[in-house]
């Protein structure tokens, strides 16, 4: 990875990743989400977009790469992706109607865009912010699935602490596969359908693509860390 050079771009992270979870708190603790309200769905797009904001924003500024977001493929993530997909396949809706396949765009957009800011960005910052310790990726996991359950504020507390449990271990997964692609299509199938996961994976291999025409190594077949 690439490392930034400057404080100054940690800082803003830390900024952003503070402000996100600000946002996030208030819409989901205290604003009910009516798909058929224009002005609310508008809102909430754009702060599913904000979500996305820091990629190119620290490949842009702090020479990271696109792949350090978790947008590889590698041979764990090879020898894994097919025992999801059979368990995940075979538990899921296959409803194709037009109104599902408008929940899908949503889900997926929003879901994908949870998984790029928390396992995405706030993983790789933490892995750097951290980079001196002894395991700074147990630092990126524990922080970047606090970060996600204390924005779930549309539940109660123990359904807040489950979530930060079940969140460790989808993190988990990002570290031994070192892609986003698996906690991308668990939060999917947990937020839809069928429409929804492949949704999902054609973000997250659009994401792919674009590192690939970028000349980044996208392709790294290691072995389990």
């Amino acid at each position: 990875m690439k490392l930034a050079k400057t404080k100054g771009f940690n800082v803003f992270s830390v900024t952003y990743i503070i402000f996100i979870s600000i946002i996030g708190i208030y819409f989901n603790g205290f604003v009910e989400f009516d798909p058929s309200n224009y002005k609310l769905l508008l809102i909430a797009i754009i702060l599913w977009l904000l979500l996305y904001i820091p990629i190119p924003i620290s490949v842009m500024k702090a020479k990271y790469e696109i792949s350090d977001f978790g947008f590889k493929i590698t041979k764990a993530l090879l020898i894994l992706l097919p025992i999801f997909l059979i368990v995940i396949l075979g538990n899921t809706s296959y409803d194709i109607s037009a109104s599902t396949f408008y929940w899908a765009i949503l889900f997926s957009f929003a879901r994908v865009g949870e998984e790029v800011f928390y396992r995405g960005f706030v993983y790789t910052l933490c892995l750097k912010l951290f980079q001196n310790r002894e395991r700074p990726w147990i630092w990126a996991i524990v922080l970047s699935s606090f970060a996600f359950a204390v924005m779930h504020t549309q539940y109660d507390l123990n359904t807040m602490v489950s979530t930060f449990v079940l969140v460790i271990f989808v993190a988990l997964f990002r570290h031994i596969t070192d892609s986003i692609l698996i906690p991308i299509i668990i939060h999917c199938a947990l937020a839809g359908g069928i429409l929804t996961i492949l949704m999902g994976i054609f973000i997250y291999f659009t994401f792919v693509l674009i590192a690939f025409l970028r000349k980044e190594k996208v392709l790294e077949l290691v072995k389990f860390r």
